[in-house]
């Protein structure tokens, strides 16, 4: 493993100023757990937050690894906390409403060689989210980079398909969704098709985005867990599935959650509005789905999870989400969580409580 120096472990006077700025105020609000304990707030450390005059910035820091070269979270998988931008910015602000007002995000450029497909991504969910929401805004030292990549790169667009149905995998979060989503296996997938009145219900729909005919973003395992089309054909269901194995005590529980469903629901609405296209689908639900992409009216967002993270499970931080700038040609986006009861292979899933 790749040892990082990180900079704020030698910061004190920031790891002071986060621990009482917004580390004990969250845990002061949020529900202890059943052990009676507080349960755990950490932020990432790589970046840092500052607050001045209800004015949130979150810097995005680049990190040196041990033999020097540098190592940038922007250049990074979304899913992990320390790029996950959207997650802390949604949560803190949801949570800290009194204390914060506006947020500002800065990022440390990563070097040329280092922007890949990942910063790519990276920029594209910086400019929808500051679409979505007035409160948002980017640095000023960044907007020469976002107008390079809309002038540059964001042209020609096409979403990439599948080659064949997905298969069952090993991992304990790629098997539970085939086992929600298997259609030889009826008792779970009916759940689902009648709870959300579906025609259409399937897992990994693909969204690696092309730019004339190049991967912009990554592409091969990039995919929307689960995805359905009700039965009026108006509304799309994206559902970001997390599962976690409590008896390999694996926990996956991130705000990332937030930031993967985010990026899955503006690449969706972008090919509703046509900004991207489509390639030829070869399989029949993906068939279906996009030849009918258009007449989608709305799109219903559903973060599922055994278990959440603690800053995830609130309504205000729905509230927050479902809060968007209203613009005339951008389609309604319902953010929602749902939680449920489920161990791998045992076909008996329950719905525990939806919001």
């Amino acid at each position: 493993m790749t040892k990082i120096n990180y900079i704020k472990d030698r910061d004190e006077f920031q790891h002071e100023f986060e621990r009482e700025t917004f580390v004990n105020p969250l845990k002061s609000l949020i529900d202890k757990a059943e052990s009676g304990r507080y349960r755990r707030i950490k932020l990432p450390r790589y970046i840092y937050f500052t607050l001045d005059s209800k004015k949130l910035c979150l810097h995005i820091k680049e990190q040196k690894s041990g033999d020097g070269k540098p190592y940038n979270p922007v250049c990074d998988n979304m899913q992990t906390d320390n790029a996950a931008f959207e997650g802390w910015a949604i949560t803190l602000k949801a949570w800290l409403y009194t204390e914060i007002d506006n947020i500002v995000l800065k990022w440390d450029t990563p070097l040329k060689d280092m922007q890949n497909k990942h910063y790519n991504r990276f920029l594209y969910r910086v400019i929808r989210f500051e679409e979505k929401y007035d409160w948002f805004a980017i640095d000023s030292s960044n907007q020469t980079e976002i107008k390079d990549f809309i002038n540059n790169k964001w042209k020609n667009l096409t979403i990439n398909v599948s080659t064949a149905s997905p298969d069952k995998k090993s991992n304990d979060e790629n098997a539970v969704e085939y086992e929600i989503s298997d259609k030889a296996n009826t008792s779970i997938r009916e759940q689902f098709i009648d709870k959300y009145d579906l025609c259409l219900f399937n897992h990994q729909l693909h969204v690696g985005v092309k730019s004339k005919k190049s991967l912009l973003f990554p592409g091969g395992q990039s995919a929307i867990d689960l995805w359905g089309v009700s039965k009026s054909k108006e509304t799309l269901c994206v559902f970001e599935l997390k599962y976690i194995n409590k008896r390999k005590n694996h926990k996956n529980i991130k705000v990332g959650i937030i930031s993967e469903l985010f990026l899955y629901v503006c690449i969706m609405e972008d090919l509703v509005k046509g900004s991207i296209s489509v390639q030829k689908p070869i399989i029949q639900d993906e068939k279906e789905l996009y030849g009918q992409i258009h007449n989608i009216k709305k799109i219903d967002a559903y973060m599922l999870s055994n278990e959440f993270h603690p800053l995830v499970c609130s309504k205000s931080v729905l509230d927050l989400l479902n809060k968007v700038k209203v613009k005339k040609d951008e389609v309604p986006i319902i953010f929602k969580t749902i939680t449920y009861s489920y161990i791998r292979g045992s076909y008996n899933f329950t719905f525990k409580d939806e919001q």
